[in-house]
């Protein structure tokens, strides 16, 4: 955001903030044209809007039952650097914020925001809107009382946007947040690791398009979110207020289908046939940085038998590679290393390596193993980004020299 958007921004705030407002205008027309209600507490009123959808709802390919289905130790395995000991649907809610701008900031203020979770055989979305600014303070107030009965949180980029920006109001409205006593799971950064190789673009948009095959009609882009509640603010205006509405229960349900999807895949990836190679390979990394060495050699195995993309296909035996390394099936290693050198994609300096170590140090047969590195040698180009591995290269031949030497 340049200076004179800042500026722009910034105006557009303190006009709505000094911009007269009727009270009974928003508890009537508002509240009805929004089919919500309003809510009073010590602290002032907002309005509330609640929605429910039967477990058999269907977004997309996903029910929203399917969810249910699936084990909470599953989901426990999608946040690899901060593990969630049990996530359990019964405690757990999902979380996705509108706000007045898109840069974040203290002066960024959660105008709407959508909180889903299970109960009663039912999935419940309820939506706290904020009528003015002098409304923060009340709407915030209610919202950290029903956050107190959950375990998890389940949010998507929450981590990088909603749970800052909410932390900072919380502050700025002297309330204390329940965020750190909560699990928190960031479907995005799962999202990514199972998915980006093949779809590049991992927006929750693009996933609830190409993961759930959804395309949504007649919704709003999130950029225009903002302008909406600034024209609501200044005259009125609340016709595309539905449309921000509709916006935030897309991206909630989307979340929730989402978090099913990634629960199956972790639970029976073989009966979905709908995995890519690449998504094999993801899911394959994914077990072999979780340490489930195992799993992760069925599913590398997996990718090679689907892959039908030559660009993929070292990439993935090299992944492979490493798994078999690990696991110490040398023979399987040593296989896969020497299909790769018959290759004729070019020269790889991997397998090459990797098949020298295993000669030296583990099958004893050094000049196997000095042949190939003096191939290695001869291909490696002499850049300067290369001459560490060059170096390097020529201390393993002088000591395969040496051994060579006293074994003769």
């Amino acid at each position: 955001m340049n200076l004179s958007d800042r500026l722009q921004y910034w105006d557009k705030i303190n006009r709505a903030k000094t911009s007269p407002k009727n009270s009974e205008a928003w508890d009537t027309s508002l509240t009805e044209f929004l089919e919500g209600e309003r809510v009073s507490n010590a602290f002032g009123e907002y309005l509330l809007i609640e929605k429910n959808f039967k477990e058999n709802y269907r977004a997309g390919k996903i029910y929203l039952n399917e969810i249910l289905d699936i084990e909470p130790e599953i989901f426990s395995q999608l946040s690899l650097s901060n593990p969630i000991p049990n996530l359990n649907l019964d405690k757990t809610i999902f979380l996705d914020i509108e706000t007045t701008g898109l840069s974040g900031g203290s002066g960024t203020y959660p105008f709407l925001i959508g909180i889903g979770f299970f109960q009663d055989g039912k999935f419940c979305l309820r939506q706290f809107f904020m009528p003015d600014y002098s409304k923060e303070k009340a709407m915030l107030s209610d919202l950290t009382k029903l956050l107190k009965d959950y375990e998890n949180l389940v949010t998507f980029n929450g981590k990088g946007y909603d749970i800052p920006i909410l932390n900072g109001r919380f502050i700025l409205q002297r309330i204390k947040p329940n965020f750190e006593s909560q699990s928190h799971l960031d479907l995005l950064f799962p999202s990514r690791r199972f998915w980006k190789k093949r779809l590049k673009n991992c927006s929750l948009l693009n996933l609830e398009r190409e993961i759930l095959g959804i395309e949504r009609v007649m919704d709003i882009p999130g950029y225009l979110i903002p302008q909406v509640y600034f024209d609501y603010l200044k005259d009125g205006k609340a016709e595309q207020l539905k449309l921000v509405l509709e916006h935030n229960r897309y991206d909630i349900l989307a979340m929730v289908g989402l978090l099913a999807q990634l629960g199956k895949i972790l639970q029976e990836p073989e009966k979905l046939e709908i995995l890519h190679s690449e998504d094999w390979v993801c899911l394959s990394r994914h077990y072999f940085y979780a340490g489930d060495l195992a799993r992760a050699r069925t599913c590398g195995e997996k990718a090679v038998q689907k892959n039908s993309r030559d660009e993929i296909y070292t990439e993935v035996n090299l992944h492979l590679g490493k798994i078999y390394k690990k696991l110490a099936e040398w023979d399987k290693a040593e296989r896969l290393w020497h299909n790769l050198l018959l290759e004729n994609s070019g020269f790889r300096l991997e397998p090459y390596l990797e098949l020298a170590k295993l000669y030296e140090h583990k099958l004893k047969d050094f000049r196997k193993a000095i042949n190939l590195v003096e191939k290695v040698i001869s291909n490696v180009n002499t850049s300067i980004s290369n001459n560490f591995s060059l170096e390097s290269l020529y201390y393993r031949k002088q000591r395969l020299l040496r051994k060579i030497e006293l074994n003769s």
